[in-house]
């Protein structure tokens, strides 16, 4: 365990003492004490019967670019969907060209954001879609 603190630098004043497993990141605002006797305060509370806060799961960041090859490999495991089916769905020869020249596939895409639209896929389900695509 470590203890982390907020404080206010003018005048310095403690605001709060925070216990975080050692393999936490140190939560945004606060600093890992330095002060002496912090393990020792650390220990104490340990020995109290404190038990540390489950740690919320981190979710992985969106990706807002993915490869040609990634994007179509995940719409095919994820969505069941070839690339002929989606190329069906597009309208205009500009935007078809758009589509089929694309070297990567930007998460804020209009055409991607229409597409997905159109076939009735939600903004959540575009955020999986990426990054499945991302492991790919």
């Amino acid at each position: 365990m470590k203890l982390v603190i907020k404080t206010n630098p003018s005048p310095y004043t403690l605001i709060e003492r925070l216990l975080i497993p050692d393999e936490a990141d140190t939560p945004e605002g606060y600093a890992l004490s330095t002060e002496q006797g912090a393990q020792a305060w650390v220990d104490q509370e340990l020995a109290n019967g404190w038990v540390p806060a489950a740690q919320p799961a981190l979710t992985p960041p969106i990706p807002q670019e993915v490869t040609r090859r990634q994007f179509f490999l995940a719409v095919h495991s994820q969505l069941g969907l070839t690339r002929a089916a989606l190329r069906a769905q597009i309208g205009t020869e500009s935007a078809l060209i758009d589509f089929d020249e694309a070297q990567s596939f930007k998460r804020d895409y209009p055409l991607l954001l229409a597409l997905a639209a159109q076939l009735g896929y939600t903004e959540a389900q575009i955020d999986q879609l990426f990054q499945l695509a991302n492991t790919l």
